[in-house]
């Protein structure tokens, strides 16, 4: 009950679909979506990268884990790289 959902759509939750049987929804649905889109900003996102920890030591040997109090996950937070960033936010000009 915490998605902020109308009460007929509470057992289904996030992960009802609809089919977009009519163009006036498939336009509606497609301009929604390119608005989220607009408003993805890098410097406000996170990314969650799962894999076991075999994996990813393979990938970066030199991460840094933690291990959440509560259940005993491990962890790791990585920033963005600052030139990564920039380059995101301010895309050259060709």
């Amino acid at each position: 009950m915490a998605w902020p959902l109308p009460p007929e759509f509470l057992l289904a939750g996030p992960a009802l679909t609809w089919d977009w049987n009519n163009d006036a929804d498939r336009k509606m649905g497609e301009a929604k979506i390119a608005e989220y889109l607009q408003q993805f900003r890098i410097h406000e996102s996170r990314v969650v990268l799962m894999a076991k920890k075999d994996e990813l030591w393979t990938v970066n040997p030199s991460i840094e884990w933690h291990t959440e109090p509560w259940y005993g996950t491990e962890y790791s937070v990585q920033r963005f790289d600052e030139t990564f960033v920039r380059e995101v936010r301010f895309p050259p000009q060709y």
